[in-house]
């Protein structure tokens, strides 16, 4: 019986970690507001991310939002595995910004937080340092700087 379990979870833990899976950028990682910004991931494996979508987010983990889409429609499943853009302006200026891939009927998932910096270089700290719940991951909420 033990096999039997054993052998289900191991194909239970493949297929968890078989979608498009991001690989960067990573938690020391400082981008600078108007210059290019690198994401890359691994290829899913599923054959289910065939059209995904990367959004740039921030918030706590329990209250994700949207700052602004990053790209639509690339196929997870063959082809590239990074993507290039423009960072945009935002406000604050902080370690607090992440990634998020999403694909229809399918779990989402997430880079660690990185840095945006001002065009100038300046960083500011998170305005929190630690999760509603407790958890020392710094947050705070930003948006595209009008």
């Amino acid at each position: 019986m033990f096999n039997l379990i054993a052998v289900v979870y191991l194909a239970l833990l493949g297929t968890a970690y078989s979608a498009v899976t991001p690989t960067a950028p990573g938690p020391k990682e400082v981008f600078t507001a108007r210059q290019q910004c690198k994401l890359s991931w691994s290829l899913d494996k599923t054959n289910k991310w065939k059209s995904f979508s990367v959004d740039l987010m921030s918030g706590s983990n329990l209250n994700m939002n949207v700052v602004t889409n990053v790209f639509k429609g690339m196929d997870g499943t063959t082809g590239k595995t990074s993507h290039v853009w423009k960072c945009p302006e935002v406000d604050p200026c902080s370690a607090i910004y992440f990634y998020q891939f999403n694909q229809a009927g399918e779990d989402p998932a997430w880079t660690t937080r990185f840095t945006i910096a001002c065009p100038d270089g300046k960083i500011i700290p998170p305005a929190n340092a630690t999760q509603p719940h407790g958890e020392a991951i710094p947050w705070g909420v930003g948006h595209l700087k009008h």
